[in-house]
């Protein structure tokens, strides 16, 4: 009814051009008494979750809206909201939430100022923050806000009520004001007709009427107070599979449901969920002969009428012949002592029927073995015995403590935390002895030498008989983009007969989040994981001697990584390390034009003199790259930090396509990733826009950090170094940068700019990495070089071959293997000179 009341005025309004303002104020304060139906449907909810929804007014979509006015509970409410702002998060990665923190912030100051949080001054102050300066005309209802877009620039924003004590609106042009409201104050605003005379604040700002020059006051307003972006639609369908709720009209069948209590993690109590599906009820697909269960099983834990954990499992079982048994959904949580109320959906996906069990239980506290509850004895129990004794053993921990630096060379200390009793511990470098510690503290010193090599360190806890009772490892130097999976149990050769405990642990590229960890026995897939701990008790197959354990973790773009262990195997087998070498080759005729449509017959790759046959051969342009920018950002660019900043976005809107990703770096004295990998452009420009010069040079010490940073990825890599000065402040040598450089596998493309760099000493450096490692270096007085640079460069990276064989050579792992590509014909190679493997 108010929005017809309201359409009818503002036609009114359009044909008539004079209103009556009692009329006018009339009409609107009708208009404002009738309930909308936004407030009808809020009614009902706790004044919190009223207050929230005005908060977000403008931001939530109207699919958000719809699904957060069919929430039942209160848990589930916040962690709707939990979730709400996660997805907006601007960077997932940082410790806070960029959006969600001011915004609650400035809503408070809200709160304390204006009658509600939908006044039009709350909101452009919970989306833009506190203006620079504003004015105050309170005998018309009207302030102006002013916001600072630039060093020397403010922009006019007008808030006013037509109707006394009723809510302020942004105006915007075009809407229909009271008559008492002087139109030249509204819109292209100057300093002397507002609060009578000029605001001392803005006497050295320009109040802008136009965005840039190019935008109408109306475009510029719009664009000044667009909301957030709004996530995937997808998200809201994502939490509400997450829930426990049944779908409507659902097929419900019954099961049983118990918790047991086998052991703990670190403070916390092993509780172990085991759902049992009645024989006979499961639906089965025949695929190629072999029958096969499929169920889904989500849970939620509630502990102080809040969301405590939510968890989601999928089981792909084998159906047995004739009326199968009872089928058996077992997962792990690790949750803290005290009261909780479980609630589980389990989904048949293909009888299509559902069943859902509440139980409150009371988790007891286990802090050593002695504390785990007597297990029921059922035949499920003793089939579960060998998976549980690994819960059991949580008493006896060793964790490896990681340095807080990124890069590590020379002594270096390694802590280690543990917990329980060991007769010894021993640490393992790179799977050698290094050293027995038979009484704590369990640490151990390592001259990792003067270059920052991965390595992986182990400890291992044994008791008096010899057994080893607990062990972690830790990857030295991993870099950036490392994606690791290990299987912390099973201990690879272990012996177990009728059921597995597997635990993984992951390392993700910049600490992205894992999409799902899939469990295989042998290639038969038999669990998915959606969430930590990556922790599932299997069942093995009956009278199957030796079977292999496999763990893959899946990031969310699609990579993916996996561990093995073989379990019950015989001593003599051994794992096989097959060396494969990945070499990316640009060749080039007479004129220096890349060479293109070379067949595989054309190269010839040798290695330590020894000829090498190939197993793949590949045209780079088919092929994605991950590319990184080095930019020096010290006082000396200062100059030119405009023009190699717009080169370099130039470089980047040609060169990286959908498959491809661009991390960018900067450094003075110190060196900082500014960009994370991305494919995004809009992003890379942001930062890029932001660069500020400033500080010494520190190239050597930055080159590492850079190659470092790529550690992890596989396939073609580049990175280009853009300076204009000489190193003058790095810890790391000239020597142990180029020893880095070949062994990280990383083509760099270096970028002498000015005199400076024009020296020979300083050439000749950069000109030597970029040799050693396949690239190019390019030196140039004029920042107007750029763009001719940086296009030859990004039509290399488009025509390289990639070169695979498989290494042949029977030397010392550590000694570095040089490696030659020919080619037939008058033409010219460049790649690597060789590797460590």
């Amino acid at each position: 009814m108010a929005l017809i009341l309201l359409t009818i005025l503002i036609m009114w309004r359009r044909l008539v051009p004079i209103v009556c303002p009692s009329v006018l104020a009339f009409v609107v304060l009708l208009a404002a008494a009738i309930p909308s139906l936004a407030e009808d449907e809020v009614t009902d909810l706790d004044p919190r979750y009223v207050d929230w929804l005005a908060m977000v007014d403008g931001m939530i979509t109207d699919e958000e809206k719809d699904f957060f006015s069919t929430i039942a509970e209160d848990f589930r409410r916040d962690a709707f909201i939990e979730r709400f702002w996660k997805v907006r998060d601007p960077d997932p990665l940082t410790h806070m939430n960029e959006l969600r923190r001011p915004w609650e912030e400035h809503a408070a100051i809200a709160r304390s100022r204006y009658p509600t949080l939908l006044d039009g001054r709350s909101r452009l102050m919970m989306l833009k923050g506190e203006p620079f300066a504003f004015c105050l005309e309170r005998n018309r209802e009207m302030e102006v806000w002013y916001y600072e877009i630039g060093e020397d620039e403010v922009f006019p924003i007008t808030l006013y009520s037509n109707i006394q004590h009723r809510p302020y609106e942004i105006y915007k042009p075009g809407m229909i004001l009271n008559t008492a409201l002087r139109a030249e104050a509204v819109v292209g605003l100057t300093m002397r007709n507002m609060c009578g005379g000029i605001n001392p604040e803005l006497m050295s700002k320009e109040i802008t009427r136009s965005y840039k020059g190019a935008l109408t006051y109306e475009q510029a307003l719009e664009r000044f107070l667009k909301t957030p972006e709004e996530p995937s639609k997808e998200w809201v369908a994502t939490f509400a599979s997450a829930t426990t709720d049944l779908p409507a009209d659902a097929e419900t069948f019954d099961l049983a449901f118990e918790v047991a209590y086998p052991g703990y993690y670190q403070q916390r109590t092993v509780v172990e969920g085991i759902a049992v599906v009645p024989a006979g009820l499961a639906g089965t697909l025949d695929t190629s002969g072999e029958g096969t269960h499929h169920f889904q099983l989500t849970g939620e834990v509630v502990r102080d009428g809040r969301l405590f954990d939510s968890f989601r499992y999928s089981f792909e079982l084998p159906a047995t012949g004739g009326t199968p048994p009872a089928i058996p959904l077992i997962f792990q949580r690790y949750l803290r002592p005290g009261p909780a109320r479980f609630l589980l959906r389990v989904e048949d996906l293909f009888a299509r029927r559902f069943a859902r069990v509440e139980l409150d239980i009371d988790v007891p506290k286990v802090t050593s073995a002695a504390d785990v509850p007597q297990l029921a004895e059922s035949e499920l129990m003793r089939l579960l015995a060998e998976a549980n004794a690994a819960a059991a053993r949580g008493e006896h921990i060793l964790r490896l403590v990681a340095p807080q630096r990124l890069v590590s060379t020379g002594l270096i200390r390694f802590k280690t935390f543990s917990a329980g009793h060991f007769d010894r511990v021993s640490f393992f470098l790179d799977n050698k002895p290094l050293l027995t510690k038979r009484s704590p503290p369990y640490s151990v010193e390592i001259d990792l030498g003067d270059t920052p090599i991965p390595h992986l360190l182990r400890v291992s806890g044994f008791d008096e008989n010899g057994e080893e009772t607990a062990r972690d490892e830790l990857q030295v130097n991993p870099g950036g983009q490392r994606f690791r999976v290990r299987l912390a149990e099973p201990r690879a050769g272990g012996t177990y007969r009728r059921s597995v405990p597997v635990v993984v642990d992951i390392q993700t590229p910049d600490d992205k989040p894992i999409e799902r960890v899939e469990l295989y026995i042998d290639e038969r897939r038999v669990a998915t994981l959606h969430q930590p701990p990556y922790a599932q008790p299997i069942l093995l197959p009956e009278d199957q001697a030796m079977v292999y354990i496999r763990a893959v973790a899946f990031l969310e773009d699609g990579n993916s990584t996996e561990d093995v262990a073989f379990i019950n195997a015989p001593d003599y087998l051994e794992e096989i390390d097959v060396q494969m070498v990945e070499v990316y080759a640009t060749v080039h005729n007479r004129r220096g034009q890349p060479q293109l449509g070379l067949s595989e017959e054309a190269f010839t790759v040798v290695e330590d003199g020894k000829l090498q046959t190939l197993r793949r051969f590949d045209w780079v342009n088919d092929l994605p790259i991950h590319a990184g920018l080095l930019l020096d950002v010290s006082a000396s660019m200062e100059d030119s930090l405009e023009t190699v900043t717009a080169a370099a976005l130039d470089f980047v809107e040609q060169t990286i396509q959908t498959k491809d990703r661009l991390a960018l770096l900067t450094f003075n004295e110190r060196p900082d990733v500014v960009q994370r990998f991305t494919n995004d452009v809009s992003l890379i420009q942001g930062s890029l826009a932001a660069l500020r010069s400033e500080g010494g040079t520190a190239i050597y010490d930055s080159l590492v950090f850079a190659l470092h940073y790529f550690h992890g990825i596989k396939g073609q890599k580049a990175l280009l170094l853009l300076s204009d000065g000489q190193d003058e402040s790095s810890g790391f040598a000239f020597e142990d940068t180029l020893e880095y450089a070949r062994r990280a596998g990383v083509t760099v493309y270096a970028i002498g700019l000015g005199e400076a760099v024009q020296k020979r000493g300083h050439r000749k450096v950069l000109t030597k990495i970029a040799d050693e490692t396949g690239g190019r270096a390019f030196f140039v007085e004029d920042t107007s070089d750029l763009d001719s640079i940086y296009a030859t460069i990004q039509e290399e990276l488009r025509s390289q071959y990639l070169l695979v064989y498989q290494s042949t050579s029977q030397q010392d792992p550590a000694a570095f293997r040089r490696v030659e590509v020919k080619v037939d014909g008058d033409h010219e190679v460049r790649t690597m000179s060789g590797y460590y493997p």
